[in-house]
Formats: C-alpha cells, sequence, structure tokens
C-alpha cells in the first residue's frame, strides 16, 4: 500500500507543480499584456491632458485680448 501512496503521491505532486508552472507563466503573459496596455493609456491620457491644457491656455489669451 505504501508504494501505491507513494505513486499516487508524487502524481498528485507532479499535477501540482505543472499547475502552479502554468498559472506564473499565464501571470507572467498578463502581466505583460496589461504592462503593453497600462502603458498605451498613461500615453493617450498625456495626449489628452496636453491638448486640455493648451485649449485652457488659448481660452485665457482670448478673453485677455477681449
Amino acid at each position: 500500500m505504501s508504494g501505491d501512496t507513494a505513486v499516487l503521491l508524487g502524481i498528485v505532486m507532479l499535477l501540482w507543480l505543472g499547475g502552479v508552472m502554468g498559472w506564473w507563466l499565464s501571470s507572467k503573459f498578463y502581466e505583460s499584456r496589461y504592462k503593453e496596455l497600462l502603458d498605451a493609456s498613461i500615453e493617450v491620457n498625456k495626449v489628452t491632458l496636453s491638448s486640455l491644457a493648451q485649449s485652457m491656455k488659448d481660452i485665457k489669451a482670448r478673453k485677455e485680448n477681449d
């Protein structure tokens, strides 16, 4: 019975290790995908804030000229 238990324990450990490695690889994949999306989002926000700041400067300049 102890031989069967050892084999069963070995199979369970291999399955657990495979699951952990799969989870780690998928988390690295998703991390890199989310990082790309986050960087793109930050770039869009920079452009949006830059154009908003320029618009506010234009409005302020028009008010001063009136």
